[in-house]
């Protein structure tokens, strides 16, 4: 067995690091808690998607498209409720 002698600075520097450490992770439950406010609104707003109203869909209309000879007015967006 060896035997190891060690200075008080070794156990000083130890000490440090632990207080440094505690500080720097002292905050983690209040920056989860927010982390975890904010997934719940997600999840809230992502719940009201199927029941909200339908949106419009401006889609070409491929039949208005596929005419020749092409118009200006031929491939105008129609308006279709999903």
């Amino acid at each position: 067995m060896v035997d190891v002698d060690l200075d008080q600075g070794y156990y000083d520097r130890g000490i440090v690091a632990r207080r440094d450490a505690h500080d720097h992770v002292e905050d983690i439950t209040d920056i989860l808690a927010g982390i975890e406010d904010e997934a719940d609104k997600l999840l809230v707003d992502l719940l009201e998607i199927p029941t909200a109203p339908k949106v419009i869909d401006l889609r070409l209309v491929p039949t208005q498209c596929a005419r020749l000879p092409l118009s200006p007015t031929a491939c105008r967006p129609s308006i279709a409720m999903i």
